[in-house]
């Protein structure tokens, strides 16, 4: 057995661990800002230019950068898990022009198969095409985005990790979903708006116990006949892959179908949050 596979191994039984030990299911997506909070691992998000993440051994603290794309913020929070679970020391990762500057070490290495195996197992990517009743291997791309964003993962993170990791799709699947990006797939889907939003999280009638994540200025597309009770997100279209919503300002509103039993919460935070993680919805004071 070579070096890469124990590697992947002891990544595999360690993301279990932090999982049964967080209380997630082992077939869900997880939050693992709360996750990492259950642990007593608080998250602060901070801003920068360059700064990429860290985990500080000595404040037992993880920083996520709050410039970076939500899919990224997460991978970060894991990756930056995974080097206080094996007991690294701490680390910082530094990026310039999106592009990571340190070298992969073992422990660099051991971190990111981690954050995979944490928020990408095979369990929970498999319950997520089962449960849609899609075979992974003869999906569209847009179904594939969709499970994308209940694991709260980029598109091609997930291309990557089904395919490398969990040999779950063939070669030929992932060239075919890999000539999509998530920039064209929003295009597809949002012909609506006169302009890329940069960022869409598409959410259908199966993306159940686990609630749907914004920062004030994002939009999300819900299936149809939806109605939204609260302040924090507003509908601005109807079509006909469903209904249409932009994130407005921080706080919690929830989502129920008009027809179905579908129904979930939407949890908003301030665009680029800089601060505690468990402080990221909270509605902001009305000074007036």
């Amino acid at each position: 057995m070579n070096a890469r596979t124990l590697l992947g191994r002891k990544a595999m039984r360690g993301s279990l661990d932090v999982r049964k030990r967080a209380g997630s299911a082992f077939n869900a997506p997880i939050c693992v800002y709360d996750a990492s909070e259950k642990l007593g691992i608080p998250v602060w998000f901070k801003g920068g230019g360059s700064f990429g993440g860290m985990y500080s051994k000595t404040n037992n603290a993880i920083l996520v950068p709050s410039l970076r794309p939500a899919p990224r913020q997460v991978f970060t929070c894991a990756h930056e898990l995974g080097h206080w679970y094996f007991n690294h020391g701490t680390k910082l990762d530094e990026y310039e022009d999106g592009v990571a500057c340190r070298q992969k070490d073992e422990e660099e290495s051991l971190a990111d198969l981690f954050a995979g195996h944490l928020l990408m197992p095979l369990t929970a990517t498999s319950h997520a095409f089962k449960t849609r009743n899609i075979n992974p291997n003869q999906c569209t791309e847009i179904e594939f985005y969709r499970v994308s964003c209940q694991l709260g993962v980029g598109y091609t993170t997930l291309l990557h990790q089904m395919n490398r990791t969990h040999n779950a799709i063939s070669s030929s699947t992932f060239e075919r979903l890999n000539k999509h990006s998530p920039k064209s797939i929003r295009e597809s889907l949002l012909t609506a708006l006169s302009e890329d939003p940069g960022h869409l999280v598409v959410a259908d009638q199966w993306w159940e116990n686990y609630p749907i994540d914004l920062q004030v200025g994002q939009v999300a597309l819900l299936p149809p006949n939806t109605a939204i009770n609260g302040v924090s997100v507003e509908i601005i279209h109807t079509t006909s892959p469903g209904i249409l919503v932009q994130a407005l300002c921080p706080g919690i509103s929830s989502a129920e179908s008009i027809i179905t039993s579908w129904a979930n919460f939407i949890r908003v935070s301030r665009k680029d949050f800089e601060g505690r993680s468990i402080y990221r919805h909270l509605e902001e004071a009305d000074d007036e």
